[in-house]
């Protein structure tokens, strides 16, 4: 799979998997670098710069904990730790068709001062978007996604979504790529459409700037086992849950907005271990009935957030 190819995947899923790494290093390759068996090669992108940077994200397992933060009306705190894993799994090509299904696992437990309609259970989405992708040129891609979703306790709620999207891209020159698209979802009873936009940009070779739909920043290589980010994110989830002792059926949503500093270290040809910490704002969590009236709003006071996973990269 062409790294290109990946970018477009990427795109088009990021904004139903915000909250999963950030995809730094992925732009122009290398000429004749993407011969490997599982990475066949494509038109799209084959005229490209060298660059210091690694390549493109295959996989990534990552644990982030944000730390405990003030509601600005409800009294008490919150926290919350997640646990994500996102990857494709398989790359199935006709022709100038590339097909590449992928699997994304999150689980996110809250922890609360006080009793409040937050559930104590661990929280799960669980993602499973498939990609097409038709190689045109050495100069175009295009293609969509459709991703069925469920997010909730693992109970028999409403828990079911469904997201799809299209895009295209095109390598202006060997060092900037664009990318443009729409993003559609429906579930828990509201629809969302969203417009994304894909740049990735290496000014030089140990440089990049990069915008995929709900997260950007900028790369540095620090040399062939090091590279750092500074990176802004934005993380939005809806889980259904089950009526229980604190409440009735109801759809919690939380969302942040994260800035931080990213640290990556190469430990094999393919294996990065990274950490990121910085600061998470914006944030607020919103609670609804069945009937979509509001049980809980809220938002809390900015937190610091600590990340650390690891990502295999080809």
């Amino acid at each position: 799979m062409n790294r290109k190819i990946a970018l477009l995947l990427l795109a088009l899923c990021q904004p139903a998997l915000a909250g999963q790494d950030a995809p730094v290093g992925l732009g122009v390759g290398r000429p004749g670098e993407n011969d490997d068996s599982l990475m066949p090669s494509l038109k799209f992108g084959r005229a490209a710069a060298d660059s210091d940077l690694p390549g493109y994200l295959l996989g990534t397992i990552n644990s982030v904990y944000q730390f405990e933060s003030d509601f600005d009306e409800l009294p008490g705190e919150v926290s919350a730790l997640d646990f994500s894993l996102w990857s494709p799994i398989a790359h199935f090509q006709a022709g100038d068709v590339h097909i590449v299904p992928a699997l994304g696992l999150r689980s996110t437990k809250f922890g609360t001062s006080i009793d409040n309609l937050l559930t104590e259970d661990t929280l799960y989405a669980i993602r499973m978007p498939v990609v097409v992708a038709h190689d045109l040129s050495n100069e175009w891609v295009y293609g969509g996604m459709i991703m069925p979703a469920f997010s909730g306790d693992l109970s028999q709620g409403d828990n079911f979504s469904i997201s799809g999207a299209i895009g295209a891209a095109r390598q202006v020159n060997p060092r900037l790529m664009v990318g443009a698209g729409m993003f559609y979802s429906r579930g828990f009873e509201d629809d969302l459409f969203l417009p994304g936009l894909a740049i990735t940009w290496r000014p030089s070779s140990r440089w990049e700037a990069f915008l995929l739909g709900p997260i950007g920043g900028v790369t540095y290589a620090i040399n062939d086992r090091w590279i750092a980010s500074i990176i802004g994110q934005y993380d939005a989830l809806t889980w259904n849950i089950e009526a229980d002792e604190d409440g009735p059926e109801r759809d919690i949503s939380s969302q942040a907005f994260r800035l931080g500093l990213k640290l990556e270290r190469r430990f094999t040809d393919h294996f990065w271990v990274q950490m990121t910490g910085g600061l998470s704002m914006a944030r607020e969590i919103t609670i609804e009935d069945s009937d979509n009236s509001v049980l809980q709003e809220d938002e809390l006071d900015a937190t610091p957030f600590l990340q650390l996973g690891g990502n295999f990269r080809f």
